[in-house]
C-alpha cells in the first residue's frame, strides 16, 4: 500500500476527508447528455451561489478539519469569476490541488498559470480519439481538437494529464484506442461504465449506459490486457458485514456552489449550508452519521450486488434509481455478474442464466 493509500485509509478511519471536491459552478460551455448536472443556472434554484469570501471560509474551515486535497469541479469550474483567487487562495492554506475540466479553456496563458500555481493534477474529460465520436457526446462541435490541444499544453508543462473517460455506448467499442494513444504519450486514461442518474434524480443519463454486450467485449479486452476488473480485488472477509458500504462522509466530502455540505457528490442528501452552520456541526450532524455508518449488513440484498469482489454498490445512484440507498441498482448488479463471468475461474459463464449470457467478444 502506498503512503497516499495508508493515508486515504487513515482518514477514513478517523472521519477525517482527505478529499474535498467544490462544485464552483454549474455553468458550462458544454452539453454532454451523460452529465449528472440537472441545471447550468447557478440561479436556477433561486440561491444565490456563494461569494469569493464565503468559499476562502469554506476553504478555511475544510483546512482546519484536515483536508489534503482540493478537487475543483463544475460544470466547467474554470468558468467562475474567482477560480484562479480560489485557486492560489487554496494553495496558500497548504491544499493539493486538482482540476476537473473539459479544457475548453485551457490556452497557453492557463496553462501556465496551473503549472505555476503546481496542480498536481489535472483530469481531463476526452471521450474518443474520434472527433465525431466525442463532438457529438459534448454537443460541442470542435470541442475534441481543443481538448486535445489543453492535453498537450499540460503535459509541455511537466503537469500530470489524467484522461477522465465515461464509457457510454456511444464510445466504450473505440475506448482502447484512446487508450493506446494515450499510453503513448505518457498519458493515464481512467474508464468508468457508470453513468449515474442526474443530481435531482432524473435517470435520463442512464438511457446511455453501454449494453451488456459491450460491457462484456469491454471487460474482455480489459483482461486480455492484464488490468484488474475494478478497485476491489479480493472477496469478502469474515467482517465483511460490519464494513462500511462506501466512502461517503468518512474520507471525502463536497460542498455545492450553494455551500451545501455533501458526503460525496453521488449522495445528494444534503447535511446542511455553511451559511448556517460551521463545518464541524455538519460534518457531526445526524443526517452524516446515519449516511457514514450504513453497513454491507444493512443493504436490502445479498450483500455487495451478491457478487462480493466485483461490485461497487452506490447508495447514492441507489436512492436516485430505486428511491432507497440500500436496495440493490440492476445496472450494478449487471456489472458485477459480467465482471465475475470475465475474471473469475474458468467455466463461470456457463453457470449464468441464457438470458444474462453476454455475446462473445470479437476483440
Amino acid at each position: 500500500m502506498s503512503i497516499l493509500d495508508r493515508l486515504r485509509t487513515r482518514s477514513a478511519e478517523l472521519l477525517v476527508p482527505f478529499q474535498a471536491t467544490i462544485e464552483l459552478t454549474y455553468r458550462c460551455n458544454e452539453r454532454c447528455g451523460h452529465c449528472y448536472l440537472a441545471t447550468y443556472d447557478d440561479h436556477a434554484d433561486g440561491r444565490v451561489p456563494l461569494s469569493r469570501e464565503e468559499w476562502k471560509r469554506v476553504l478555511d474551515q475544510l483546512a482546519e478539519a484536515g483536508t489534503l486535497v482540493l478537487i475543483f469541479i463544475g460544470g466547467e469550474a474554470m468558468l467562475h469569476p474567482d477560480f484562479w483567487e480560489l485557486a492560489e487562495y487554496g494553495a496558500s492554506r497548504g491544499f493539493a490541488l486538482s482540476l476537473i475540466t473539459n479544457g475548453l479553456l485551457i490556452d497557453d496563458r492557463a496553462a501556465d498559470r496551473l503549472a505555476a500555481m503546481r496542480f498536481y493534477q489535472v483530469s481531463i474529460s476526452l471521450y474518443s480519439l474520434d472527433p465525431a465520436i466525442h463532438d457529438r457526446m459534448t454537443r460541442r462541435k470542435g470541442s475534441h481538437a481543443r481538448t486535445l490541444g489543453a492535453v498537450e499544453r499540460l503535459r509541455a508543462r511537466g503537469l500530470e494529464v489524467i484522461v477522465n473517460c465515461l464509457l457510454t455506448s456511444a464510445n466504450i467499442d473505440s475506448c482502447f484506442e484512446l487508450e493506446d494513444w494515450a499510453k503513448a504519450r505518457g498519458v493515464r486514461v481512467q474508464f468508468d461504465p457508470m453513468v449515474t442518474p442526474k443530481s435531482d434524480s432524473s435517470l435520463d443519463p442512464t438511457l446511455l449506459r453501454a449494453s451488456r454486450e459491450q460491457l462484456y467485449r469491454y471487460y474482455r479486452e480489459l483482461k486480455r490486457r492484464g488490468r484488474p476488473a475494478g478497485p476491489a480485488v479480493a472477496e469478502p472477509g469474515p467482517g465483511f458485514a460490519d464494513e462500511p458500504v462506501c466512502n461517503a462522509g468518512r474520507g471525502k466530502c463536497a460542498v455545492t456552489a450553494h455551500g451545501d455540505l455533501l458526503t460525496c457528490l453521488e449522495v445528494r442528501e444534503v447535511l446542511g449550508n455553511f451559511r448556517e452552520a460551521g463545518f464541524a456541526e455538519l460534518w457531526g450532524s445526524p443526517t452524516a452519521e446515519r449516511i457514514r455508518g450504513l453497513r454491507n449488513r444493512d443493504l436490502a440484498f445479498d450483500s455487495a450486488c451478491g457478487d462480493g469482489a466485483f461490485c461497487d454498490h452506490c447508495p447514492g445512484m441507489a436512492a436516485s434509481e430505486t428511491g432507497d440507498s440500500r436496495s440493490e441498482v440492476p445496472f450494478l448488479m449487471e456489472l458485477a455478474r459480467i465482471k465475475r463471468a470475465v475474471f473469475s475461474a474458468d467455466g463461470f459463464e456457463e453457470r449464468l442464466h441464457p438470458e444474462e449470457r453476454p455475446v462473445e467478444s470479437s476483440l
